[in-house]
């Protein structure tokens, strides 16, 4: 089953959601990404496996100018959300904890929109669900 009605199976919902907890230092951002990721994963498996796929895009971080060229030369793209659901009338969301969105991260939320992307920044782990529970809301996955 194709859709919003396609429910992923209970068997695979959980190897999907299977993660090491995480016990490192990380920021005010760092810790509301851990929380809506570990809400994202608790709803695969308990009755909301009908969202269909999501994932990460670690973006963000230091890392030597070799390892930044190699990124950027498969793909990486500046700017790019924390946080995709691709699906019909996909949602893109960026976490903001503390700072503002820099420059080019307003650049792919305008490259989004014109794409007919939704494209929402939160500023905690539940208003990142809220925006998830509004998005699922709409027939069809629908723009917010």
């Amino acid at each position: 089953m194709v859709g919003s009605d396609a429910t992923l199976p209970l068997d695979l919902a959980l190897r999907l959601a299977a993660v090491p907890r995480f016990n490192g230092r990380t920021g005010p951002e760092g810790r509301e990404a851990i929380a809506f990721a570990a809400d994202m994963r608790r709803r695969m498996i308990e009755g909301a496996r009908s969202m269909g796929p999501w994932c990460h895009i670690p973006n963000e971080g230091r890392r030597s100018r070799i390892a930044a060229a190699k990124l950027r030369a498969e793909g990486m793209i500046s700017g790019m959300p924390d946080y995709i659901l691709p699906a019909p009338g996909s949602l893109m969301i960026e976490l903001k904890a503390t700072t503002k969105q820099t420059e080019a991260q307003l650049d792919v939320e305008a490259w989004a929109s014109l794409f007919g992307i939704n494209y929402r920044v939160a500023r905690s782990a539940a208003e990142a669900i809220k925006i998830v529970d509004r998005w699922q809301e709409w027939p069809f996955r629908m723009p917010l």
